[in-house]
């Protein structure tokens, strides 16, 4: 069985998904968008080299800000694939023309994972998505969810077959980091876009009212985006914050393992976010969690008061930490069942065995 995966932007765990499967299944993953035509960007460590496998296929046209690859049909031609999966967090107007060939061709299509915006429940998104789902790609076999929330939307709402399958990364080197942390420091961490959703200025100011009251705490602040500025200035402006609160630049993608190393708690105060792959990251590195609901994540990887702690504004996220600086053996116990999730969820080979049965 010959699989074809056309997504959008060749990111480092996509690459690293594609070199694992490559060994397992006959599957190539093509690209169809250049870093440089991401309006947002992407970070420098994102750039690293395709592996055998995967290809780019660029955007050749723009029609009325309709997107679509004026080779991609000659390509899955000379290719004949027996599945087409369809993904990438984008609208589904990019990948028509790969839906449209897969039909042509009574070939076999997996849509996902799929995320939606927080507004996904508004009455005309709904009727939106009910068209779009149920008429335009009513050929879909299968709609891949990358959250639960996604897949009761899916499911309940817009009445299609799903099956939960996340966009995983190579979680192998958090698992192997060892457990043991610095015992002088507690220190918390917030990874990923610096930006409005992610409530990163509401973290600090929730670590500055704790830092003043105690001394063993520390505050490690690691992604890019539009807020940073504004961040850093804020904590340039407070001598305790100045001495708690690092912000690690990082250079390269495999720095990212060595972060989640030196860390106990993440932090994702996110008024919305679709997935939130780092609560991954952080579970798989032995960490415990304090997240907002509005992260979809959560609901697969954070159990409230068995590895982490459920916020919902800036009194409860003060209280979450606390908790953790006064009760170490809590935080020791949570970091160990993170772990023991991981390790029976986050790997490579419990990835294939989900994809398998999303392929039947």
């Amino acid at each position: 069985m010959k699989i074809i995966y056309i997504t959008n932007t060749p990111s480092p765990f996509q690459i690293a998904w594609c070199n694992f499967l490559q060994k397992h299944l006959d599957i190539e993953f093509w690209f169809l968008i250049e870093f440089s035509d991401k309006a947002h960007g992407v970070p420098d460590y994102w750039k690293i080299k395709l592996v055998p496998g995967c290809r780019k296929i660029s955007l050749k046209n723009k029609l009325n800000g309709l997107s679509y690859s004026s080779t991609l049909k000659e390509e899955l031609d000379k290719s004949n694939p027996d599945v087409i999966m369809l993904g990438g967090s984008w609208h589904a107007r990019y990948f028509y023309s790969g839906y449209r060939w897969a039909v042509n061709n009574n070939k076999k299509i997996l849509v996902g994972p799929v995320e939606f915006s927080k507004n996904l429940f508004k009455l005309r998104v709904i009727v939106r998505n009910l068209i779009v789902y149920r008429l335009v790609y009513k050929k879909v076999d299968l709609w891949m969810a990358n959250a639960f929330i996604h897949f009761d939307y899916l499911t309940m709402v817009l009445g299609v077959k799903s099956r939960i399958f996340m966009n995983y990364d190579n979680y192998s080197p958090y698992i192997a980091l060892p457990l043991k942390r610095d015992k002088e420091k507690i220190v918390f961490m917030f990874g990923g876009a610096i930006e409005k959703r992610n409530r990163v200025l509401e973290i600090i100011k929730a670590f500055e009212r704790l830092v003043l009251e105690y001394d063993n705490i520390k505050l490690v602040i690691a992604g890019f985006g539009p807020e940073k500025g504004g961040c850093i200035e804020y904590v340039s402006q407070s001598e305790a914050l100045s001495e708690s609160v690092y912000f690690h630049d990082i250079k390269d993608w495999d720095e990212i393992v060595e972060v989640f190393n030196g860390c106990n708690v993440l932090i994702n105060f996110a008024s919305y976010s679709p997935g939130s792959g780092v609560i991954l990251s952080a579970v798989a590195s032995g960490m415990a969690v304090i997240s907002s609901a509005s992260v979809n994540a959560f609901r697969h990887f954070v159990i409230d008061s068995y590895n982490g702690y459920l916020v919902y504004d800036e009194l409860s996220l003060i209280d979450a930490m606390e908790k953790y600086i006064n009760n170490p053996g809590i935080l020791i116990k949570h970091r160990e069942r993170s772990r023991k999730i991981a390790k029976d969820t986050l790997t490579f080979d419990s990835h294939l065995n989900e994809l398998n049965k999303c392929l039947k």
